[in-house]
């Protein structure tokens, strides 16, 4: 939001304190919140920041992606609490969005949406080794074939208040792609067809416009 990013954190800067609410079922804490410290002792130096200019911190995270050994099923990365080895200094694992919760969040035992990602790329620390969680969508580092492009006959189209997908694509005498929608979701896209004027927020939904779900 406003060419802000979050920088890959060493220490979690999120808590909960709870285990019930809205959006939290105590299963869901015990998995996963529960596991999630506090900092216990105030940072003294942070030492040398230059690395988080943005130029530097994104040449950093394109050459970690490029380099990095590819793995080519989520099987192939350590499961929840268990120790890794490996040789290599990063590990990339390239994902679909809509495959994020059923396969790679639970067998890393992480949150099940990505979150702090940089241009689509979710770092994880086991040890010494860095496993990166890349959007074959969202990030602009990979290879032409390794990026997933939306297809050259797509039309979006904005629908009324209240008004499903589906009802908009029929109205048009079309029908919807689940997976071409995903492309959708991308503030450029949406400033295309809605005024936005609160800005874009990370999940690419309008500031101003409604939202219940």
């Amino acid at each position: 939001m406003r060419g802000r990013s979050c920088v890959f954190p060493e220490v979690s800067r999120i808590f909960h304190f709870w285990s019930k609410g809205t959006n939290v079922a105590r299963s869901e804490y015990d998995k996963i919140f529960s596991k999630i410290v506090l900092q216990q002792s105030a940072v003294v130096d942070y030492g040398n920041l230059e690395y988080l200019i943005e130029e530097y911190y994104q040449r950093e995270i394109a050459e970690a992606v490029r380099e990095g050994k590819r793995v080519r099923h989520v099987a192939h990365l350590p499961r929840a609490s268990t120790p890794f080895k490996s040789q290599s200094k990063s590990l990339v694992l390239l994902y679909k969005r809509e495959e994020y919760y059923g396969t790679v969040a639970k067998r890393l035992g992480i949150i099940p949406q990505p979150r702090g990602s940089y241009k689509g790329v979710t770092i994880l620390r086991d040890g010494g080794t860095y496993i990166l969680l890349v959007d074959v969508r969202k990030c602009p580092f990979l290879s032409a074939e390794e990026k997933l492009a939306p297809a050259s006959n797509v039309t979006y189209v904005a629908a009324e208040l209240n008004q499903s997908c589906t009802a908009a694509c029929e109205e048009k005498k079309t029908t919807c792609s689940s997976a071409e929608l995903e492309f959708a979701n991308d503030c450029a896209k949406l400033k295309e067809h809605f005024p936005c004027e609160g800005g874009c927020g990370e999940i690419g939904i309008p500031k101003n416009a409604p939202w219940d779900g």
